[in-house]
């Protein structure tokens, strides 16, 4: 029987701990080095008489048996050990995977909320502009020749300044002391194009939806690459 087929066959035989198989295995080891020593001392005393020569001979037998029984215990072990790292790679990989895909539905999530935000800040803008139109349209209507230039907020800085004030009440952070702000609890930022190339254009900046797409399709990428 070659090693392979020795090997196949302990696999199939009923469950065995790991430590009494490495037990037997010391036991065995010592038990051929104690034969080993015995061997050599008999070699030399062999010629003396028969019975010598005959424990000589048992002894050597007994060597092959050892040795036989050191092969299959060290072959159990291996085939032990591998499909323990089989069974932890395996458990990785699920690991993995299941993080893989809690990664992506999370992302997926990502361009939901964005349109959701896009939608409320399409609001918002159509909003601050009425406001707008009808502060200027009271200052238009206003009767008399001096309408009021501040304190009534028609337009301008003073509107400027609380649409301003309002999106720091809505989405300003409150840094609590001793203690730093987390990571997703942002300030809304300021209105500003992304590049230079989008000054006074803002048609041309990407909507926000379509940019997280393309960002999640190179973070899938990753994900498959194992990061």
């Amino acid at each position: 029987m070659n090693a392979i087929a020795k090997a196949k066959a302990v696999e199939a035989a009923p469950a065995v701990l790991p430590e009494e198989i490495r037990a037997k295995l010391t036991e065995a080891k010592a038990r051929f080095g104690a034969l080993t020593t015995r061997q050599m001392e008999l070699a030399e005393k062999s010629v003396q008489s028969p019975a010598i020569e005959a424990e000589y001979f048992r002894v050597i037998d007994e060597m092959s048996k050892v040795s036989g029984d050191l092969e299959r215990y060290q072959l159990a072990i291996s085939a032990m050990d591998r499909r323990a790292t089989e069974q932890l790679k395996a458990a990785e990989a699920a690991e993995i995977a299941a993080l893989c895909g809690r990664t992506s539905d999370l992302l997926e999530h990502r361009i939901q909320a964005a349109a959701r935000f896009s939608a409320a800040v399409t609001e918002a803008v159509k909003a601050m502009r009425e406001i707008a139109a009808l502060g200027k349209a009271a200052f238009d209507s206003w009767p008399g020749s001096h309408q009021p230039q501040s304190g009534v907020v028609f337009g301008g800085e003073e509107l400027s300044t609380l649409i301003a004030g309002e999106m720091f009440r809505l989405g300003g952070v409150r840094i609590p002391s001793g203690g730093a702000v987390a990571s997703s609890e942002m300030l809304l930022p300021a209105p500003r194009p992304p590049t230079i190339f989008n000054v006074g254009e803002p048609s041309l900046t990407k909507p926000l939806s379509l940019a997280l797409e393309e960002a999640n399709t190179y973070a899938k990428t990753l994900l498959t690459m194992g990061g």
